[in-house]
């Protein structure tokens, strides 16, 4: 049941993730080029992380630095910050050519950063100090939207190609095809990476969805009731 609905973002939001030890922090991210990080227990629950030119597509929390995320944009890029305001410098690169999907920290190496894309690609990036790219894939034959780390070295993908692939780092920058198994899955009907339909990647792979139409009852605060600005536009 919603109690309250707060009126922030402009345009559609890409991404929501709950803080992994903290229930009333969570992030968003919108096709508004901004990113906010809400606390539903401050009376303007809304500050705003980053706001800038480019879309925001997917956001992470470090498992165990609790004021460091990430996130991936439209264009490829990836940026690593800190939610407080000059602490840290961000680490940015651009690992993809097309829009990153889903990113993902490892639990047990957590300098490792995971991220797919739909450029079809897979990849590993140490960002303990600066990027250092660990690990690429490239099998994927179309989109890769799917994204979990399965403990130590190892993590799966899946992608619009019909594959689930498991991947195992083993201290190399490029993994050797042998250490990546692949297994068939049945997606939207059909198996085994063949589709009767166009599967080049465009640039409209995210749907904007309508939101439902809140009822006379819900308690509305506007964006200027909620946000509280602490960055400045870059």
């Amino acid at each position: 049941m919603i109690t309250s609905l707060i009126t922030a973002h402009a345009e559609t939001i890409h991404s929501v993730k709950c803080h992994p030890t903290n229930p009333e922090v969570f992030l968003s991210a919108s096709q508004d080029g901004s990113i906010y990080m809400w606390d539903t227990r401050k009376s303007k629950p809304v500050t705003v992380i980053d706001s800038c030119n480019y879309v925001p597509t997917c956001l992470t929390w470090h498992p165990h630095f609790e004021h460091t995320f990430a996130f991936g944009t439209e264009t490829g890029e990836i940026v690593v910050k800190d939610t407080r305001q000059d602490v840290n410098s961000a680490i940015s690169f651009n690992p993809h050519s097309r829009s990153v999907y889903q990113l993902e920290f490892s639990k047990e190496r957590s300098n490792f950063l995971a991220s797919v894309s739909e450029d079809c690609s897979v990849v590993v990036t140490s960002v303990e100090k600066q990027a250092e790219q660990m690990y690429k894939n490239t099998e994927h034959k179309d989109f890769v939207h799917g994204l979990s780390w399965s403990g130590g070295d190892k993590f799966y993908t899946c992608g619009w190609d019909g594959l689930v692939k498991s991947h195992v780092l083993n201290n190399v920058k490029h993994e050797p095809k042998s250490l990546v198994e692949s297994l068939n899955m049945e997606v939207n009907g059909d198996c085994g990476g063949q589709r009767n339909m166009d599967t080049s990647p465009n640039e409209n792979t995210i749907p904007t969805e309508s939101a439902d139409t809140p009822s006379e009852n819900t308690d509305t605060m506007l964006n200027e009731n909620a946000i509280d600005v602490i960055s400045d536009e870059t």
